[in-house]
């Protein structure tokens, strides 16, 4: 059944939803992030402000060559709906991006297999994303999601950035093959072992 499938990936990413800021390779890469609705404009309409909303927001989860489209509760601070979900590519016209549906959630599951194109552009901290829709264009801006600090938040780094910024440290030529070796193996050990 596709929505189970979907589902135990949905959940896997909804878990990862504040820490997804890896980098990815390509023209996506600047996008990788949770983003959170702002405002969207349709036509020559005004521009409507969903910044201090109480309802769910639009969210869109991009992990390099994939997207979810989602809503997140800002009270609760979880995703109470999937929206869709798919690939991410650049097409032949640079800062124009093609999101290649492959799973619709409930309500929609006609767009699985359409894809829609459109403009992503970041402006400072936020992507703006310009397409079609209905025959009219319609602009959305988004925010990255930043989720507030809890009681939990140690300040420390995790033990995947720690590897990331051992291998910037060897790629920089700041240590050795041997050093970086050495350095990692103390860090897979973990503290104290």
């Amino acid at each position: 059944m596709p929505t189970s499938r979907f589902a135990v990936g949905f959940i896997f990413a909804v878990a990862l939803l504040p820490a997804v800021t890896a980098k990815a390779d390509g023209p996506n890469e600047a996008f990788v992030g949770t983003w959170v609705l702002e405002s969207d404009k349709i036509g020559k309409g005004e521009a409507v402000d969903h910044s201090a909303t109480k309802k769910p927001r639009e969210t869109l989860l991009v992990t390099g060559p994939h997207f979810i489209w989602g809503s997140l509760d800002p009270v609760k601070m979880k995703i109470v709906e999937l929206r869709h979900a798919g690939q991410l590519t650049e097409t032949e016209n640079k800062g124009t991006f093609s999101e290649f549906v492959e799973y619709g959630g409930r309500k929609n599951r006609g767009m699985e297999g359409k894809s829609y194109v459109g403009t992503w552009r970041l402006e400072g901290d936020k992507l703006i994303k310009t397409g079609e829709s209905n025959g009219e264009i319609k602009e959305q801006v988004f925010v990255r999601f930043v989720p507030a600090p809890t009681t939990e938040d140690t300040g420390s780094t995790t033990l995947g950035q720690q590897l990331i910024d051992l291998k910037k440290a060897k790629d920089a030529g700041a240590l050795s093959e041997e050093e970086f070796e050495n350095e990692k193996a103390k860090l897979l050990k973990g503290p104290g072992k």
